[in-house]
């Protein structure tokens, strides 16, 4: 006789009062997956969570807003910038969010029941009164159970019914297993994973803009950083062979470590080659045969592409 099963009901109700089955329940990781940056960490609703990730406290947010004034107040004032929202006629206007830990995973949904055929996605939803910026957060806190602050202009995708804008932002407080009904897990990702996660065409855009998003803290282009790129490329052109080295001005080292890049990559950088801070105000990459290109006295070589991409993979140009 096949035995019977329990079902599964979660914790919060949905917004009618009612309470929602999971037809097919989740499982937790184990606690060590949370401090790995190369691990997919797991959280179903009410698991038990690590106190911190990435140095931030993991608990419910207990203050969230409860009406439209409150989401708009917690965007004010945020001084990124972003294009118009496409036009498409007959479809209507959603945001969502992408949040990216220092260590570069990425936070990710599964809709209970897989519900509009994603088995993972990000959290995004309809306007529904709200600018899409207060939309995008609010979307991160029921269906993430995230506290989260957005940090830029993501990507725009154009679905069945919607198109839907989409932002990066940070995780400031919150806790994964408060997530809303919407969600049965909520799971941190490697980006270099999430192709293998969240397969549904409509995430595609995201996908491809995110590496670099990830990277840069600020919209790319600030001339510090193109020139580090700059240096690498024409070590690599006059030598034939990338450098295991670069002296970068102390300024420049210090915007570039804590204003431009993300903490994810600058450990990237790093792993790449060898960052030194000087005071001898030279920019200079060195190979480990003892080449040397200084960008002041051999001047830039226009390949920051191919830099960017031997460094992160991801095109920053």
């Amino acid at each position: 006789m096949k035995k019977a099963t329990m079902t599964k009901m979660h914790p919060r109700c949905n917004e009618h009062g009612h309470t929602v089955p999971i037809k097919q329940p989740s499982k937790a990781s184990l606690a060590q997956a949370w401090a790995d940056p190369q691990g997919i960490a797991t959280a179903v609703p009410d698991s038990a969570m690590p106190e911190t990730i990435n140095d931030v406290p993991v608990s419910a947010w207990q203050g969230a807003p409860t009406d439209a004034a409150g989401w708009e107040a917690l965007v004010a004032g945020l001084s990124f910038t972003e294009p118009p929202v496409p036009s498409a006629p007959g479809k209507k206007p959603a945001a969502g969010v992408v949040t990216i830990e220092p260590d570069g995973r990425v936070w990710v949904v599964a809709p209970t029941n897989a519900f509009g055929g994603y088995r993972h996605t990000f959290p995004k939803g309809k306007l529904d009164g709200l600018s899409p910026r207060a939309s995008a957060i609010k979307e991160a806190f029921e269906e993430s159970g995230l506290q989260v602050e957005l940090t830029g202009y993501l990507c725009d995708s154009v679905r069945s019914t919607s198109v839907t804008r989409y932002y990066t932002a940070r995780r400031i407080g919150g806790s994964p297993a408060a997530m809303g009904w919407e969600s049965q897990v909520v799971m941190l990702v490697p980006i270099s994973e999430l192709r293998g996660i969240t397969s549904h065409p409509n995430d595609a855009p995201i996908l491809k803009a995110l590496p670099a998003k990830a990277i840069v803290i600020y919209e790319w282009g600030l001339a510090s950083g193109h020139r580090v790129l700059d240096t690498l490329a024409g070590h690599f052109t006059r030598y034939g062979e990338w450098p295991t080295r670069i002296a970068i001005p102390t300024g420049m080292h210090e915007g570039l470590r804590e204003e431009i890049l993300s903490p994810y990559g600058w450990r990237l950088l790093t792993e790449r080659l060898k960052v030194v801070a000087t005071d001898a105000g030279a920019l200079c990459a060195y190979g480990a045969r003892g080449q040397e290109h200084s960008y002041d006295t051999n001047g830039p070589v226009d390949l920051r592409k191919r830099a960017s991409e031997w460094i992160w993979n991801v095109d920053l140009t």
